[in-house]
């Protein structure tokens, strides 16, 4: 679904709400203010870049939160007009993307504010504006309900009473109040006795995302239902901040009605409600700040009666170090409080201390295990250890406790590709496409690579393309797939076209970054690494990759390239948050220039350094473990890293080693599949295991000898031998016997 406004007051807050209802988020804004969607910056009142936006999303939902919101002004700006003519192009390119739901964000500024109704406000209540800001919302509105019938889409209509919240800008209400307390003084307000309804914003993100996913159309009041006068407010606000003696005074004179109130009967109907009431919201606004209180910045209040939902609605506005607080202290009372222990395994994980977050979860699981959502998360954090069958495990114990839940069919069909149990992965990623869960086609389509299915991968991928031919995520996966396929030349026009065509996709950058470094263009590599980096400065996996290249780059300055690969691990470091997939680069670069101090801030953010040896063991990351070598400080240490060592070569010595191939153009046409014989003899070819040649002429009497290409075969021998006896098909996993002159005899194979 595509999100305009996305860094905007409003439209930030729906991204998290939308993501967990499964949406695929594509986040139109003027900066990231949440990594998990994909981003894309453009000119909305541009027609060119409004039909480019759209032909690369293709999106299937639309959620307008663009609009002009420059404080003091947007009631009179000219700007309106211009939004409502972009509005509705942006409506009719997404319809013609078959687009089936669009939401569009009104004001309670539509409503007749000069002969106001003594009840609260209604849907179908009169609107006559009485401002331009007003007027163009109201006429957005009459020609978008026209339009949405023509074309038969669902489209909601909604309109947003007194907003309030983090990142609200400073002239408006609440954020004035709060400042003139902070600085010790009476702030100046409206007259005391007029009446609003003030719903927190993350209550409205909450509301958008869920109005979207429902059948709703028309139009909806988003608001508390609750009314409380500006008195009561500055009052509120004087007790949160604990200066009662800074009463605000009711100074400025107003020209809107005395009373405006939502009716929100029709929201309630669809089966949501606000959750978040005005003292807690006033008060998460004023602790991060709150000197004056002689708390130290940042930190959460104690809370009297702890409660879970008060740690959940700091969750939701994202004020997480403060729900980690008030989660903890309902534990300390209730130490087997299920949904506690699942939201501080939430937490924990995205600090990216999986240890906590791991040993959190499986408490919350075994206390409730009728609950999906802890065994999804428990999976979640597996797959991020590299766990795949713990969370396997995981996923299949919480699709057994929710089977309606289809997107859990996705989540365990990749841990099972993952775990590499490929019939397994594609049967139920098949049975989640079956159910249209969003991004089950893509999933199964990397499923099937990963079994070495080249052809079902791409076929996939095309089906997939027909309904978006120009998503970029997709065009994306098919390039890499491509390139490790051996197509290198098509990977990388088609890489090139997605530079031109989406140049702020940071994924892009870094698809073509490796392919650079794979034809060893280090250089150019680095460039596009940095490019990365820019779009997505909080992206651990592209800084790790730039670190990790500057490091081994030769061109140029080379001590240049590692004071710089220096400079960003202790960046990395600094952020006190480092994911185990970016730390052998960061402890590189830091050994690499001796930074001791460094490495011991590193060292702090694994203080179970198990839990990262063993994530390098599963990635195969050798180098990293050998860099351990010379910082074992106890008996401890040594017998961690022994063990992980041998762990690890166990791994390496199981690991299925692919056969490279050479020889004449029909002999690499057969091995990389390409070449069908049906009858006659096979083509010579020569395939080399480490320093072992085999050589085979023998004949294709045996008819399934074309589905077994060369380069899915292995040497059964554990190390470099001349002369090994047998060989096993990794399609089928059959023995395959050797004679002593190093002929393969096909015919033992069942595939």
């Amino acid at each position: 679904m595509l999100l305009t406004g996305a860094s905007g007051f409003v439209g930030r807050q729906a991204i998290g709400p939308l993501l967990d209802r499964s949406y695929e988020v594509h986040a139109v804004g003027s900066s990231v203010t949440d990594p998990r969607a994909r981003w894309y910056r453009a000119d909305l009142l541009d027609q060119g870049a409004r039909r480019q936006l759209v032909a690369t999303v293709q999106p299937h939902a639309l959620l307008h939160c663009a609009w002009v919101t420059q404080p003091g002004k947007y009631w009179t700006s000219p700007a309106n007009l211009d939004w409502v003519a972009a509005s509705l192009d942006l409506a009719r390119l997404a319809a013609e993307q078959k687009a089936t739901r669009i939401l569009m964000v009104g004001s309670c500024a539509e409503y007749d504010w000069r002969d106001p109704p003594a009840r609260p406000w209604q849907e179908d209540d009169p609107c006559h504006p009485a401002s331009l800001y007003g007027t163009a919302k109201d006429a957005l509105h009459r020609l978008m309900t026209a339009f949405a019938a023509q074309s038969g889409i669902g489209l909601v209509w909604a309109r947003l009473f007194h907003l309030y919240g983090p990142n609200e800008a400073p002239a408006r209400l609440v954020p004035s109040l709060l400042a003139a307390l902070r600085e010790g003084r009476r702030a100046e307000t409206g007259p005391a006795n007029f009446v609003r309804d003030f719903v927190h914003v993350a209550d409205a993100g909450r509301a958008l995302a869920h109005l979207l996913a429902t059948a709703t159309t028309g139009a909806v009041n988003v608001a508390s239902g609750q009314p409380v006068t500006i008195g009561a407010i500055a009052s509120l606000a004087a007790q949160v901040a604990g200066r009662g003696d800074l009463l605000a005074a009711a100074t400025r004179p107003s020209t809107e009605p005395s009373a405006m109130l939502a009716d929100i009967t029709r929201l309630r109907a669809t089966g949501f409600a606000p959750s978040i009431n005005l003292k807690d919201g006033l008060t998460s606004l004023w602790v991060p700040r709150a000197k004056a209180l002689g708390g130290v910045e940042g930190q959460s209040p104690r809370l009297s009666s702890p409660n879970y939902e008060a740690a959940a609605r700091l969750f939701r506005t994202n004020r997480r170090e403060e729900a980690l607080i008030a989660a903890e202290a309902v534990l300390a009372q209730q130490p087997n409080h299920a949904p506690a222990l699942n939201l501080l395994g939430v937490l924990h994980r995205q600090r990216s201390d999986f240890v906590q977050a791991r040993a959190r979860l499986e408490r919350a699981a075994s206390l409730d295990p009728n609950s999906e959502m802890a065994w999804i998360n428990l999976g979640n954090v597996h797959l991020d250890m590299e766990a795949a069958d713990a969370a396997v495990d995981a996923y299949a114990t919480g699709l057994a406790a929710a089977p309606d839940r289809t997107d859990t069919l996705r989540l365990l069909g990749n841990a099972l590709a993952r775990a590499g149990r490929d019939k397994e992965a594609i049967s139920r990623l098949s049975q989640a496409v079956a159910s249209e869960v969003p991004g089950a086609l893509r999933d199964r389509a990397r499923a099937h690579y990963t079994a070495g299915r080249v052809d079902s991968a791409l076929a996939d991928l095309d089906k997939a393309l027909v309904t978006k031919p120009d998503d970029a995520e997709l065009l994306l996966i098919k390039a890499q797939m491509l390139r490790l396929s051996g197509h290198a030349k098509q990977a990388g026009v088609l890489l090139r076209e997605l530079l031109v065509r989406t140049p702020g996709n940071a994924d892009v950058h870094l698809a073509f970054a490796d392919a650079l470094l794979s034809e060893e263009q280090r250089e150019t590599a680095n460039e596009h690494y940095a490019k990365a980096v820019a779009l997505r400065p909080d992206d651990d996996q592209a800084q790790g990759k730039l670190c990790w290249s500057l490091l081994n780059s030769r061109y140029g300055n080379e001590a240049a390239h590692i004071a710089e690969a220096a400079g960003i691990a202790r960046r990395m470091v600094a952020r006190g948050v480092l994911h185990p997939s970016s730390a052998h680069a960061v402890q590189s670069a830091l050994l690499r220039v001796a930074d001791l101090d460094t490495l011991a801030a590193f060292d702090a953010l694994f203080p179970d350094r198990s839990v990262l040896l063993e994530y390098w063991v599963r990635r195969n990351v050798v180098g990293a473990l050998h860099a351990q070598l010379g910082r074992v400080r106890t008996m401890q240490d040594r017998l961690t890293l022994v063990d992980c060592h041998r762990q690890w070569g166990e791994r390496y010595q199981a690991k299925p080693v692919p056969l490279r191939t050479s020889g004449h153009r029909q002999a690499r046409a057969f091995a990389s599949g390409s070449y069908r014989p049906t009858s006659g003899t096979i083509p010579s070819v020569t395939l080399h295991y480490r320093s072992s040649t085999i050589t085979t002429a023998s004949d294709s009497s045996c008819s399934p000898i074309p589905s077994i290409p060369a380069n899915r075969m292995r040497c059964n021998a554990r190390s470099p031998v001349r002369s090994p006896a047998s060989a096993v098909c990794l399609t089928c996993r059959s023995r395959i016997s050797l004679s002593k002159s190093l002929t393969i005899d096909w015919t033992s194979c069942s595939n």
